[in-house]
């Protein structure tokens, strides 16, 4: 008799056990560019919030130098 192979194994999770959220659909015309645009502005503004405005700790939660973190901010002319 012949033995089944056994079953693949589940694809991975995220961090917290659950798989991370689907990205929300883009509007029709929107380019790839774009999307990376805003997506990056809101991790940008997402990490400024978490660390009180203080851009030396927003760019460490981010994995960037200050440097680069603080070049972003002026040209996307966010204010912090």
């Amino acid at each position: 008799g012949g033995l089944l192979p056994p079953p693949p194994p589940p694809p991975p999770q995220g961090a917290g056990g659950a798989a991370p959220p689907a990205p929300p659909p883009l509007p029709e015309g929107v380019g790839f560019y774009d999307a990376v645009g805003r997506f990056e502005r809101q991790l940008i503004e997402g990490a400024l919030r978490r660390a009180g405005g203080v851009q030396k700790q927003a760019a460490e939660l981010l994995g960037l130098k200050p440097t680069t973190l603080n070049e972003k901010i002026k040209r996307m002319g966010i204010v912090v």
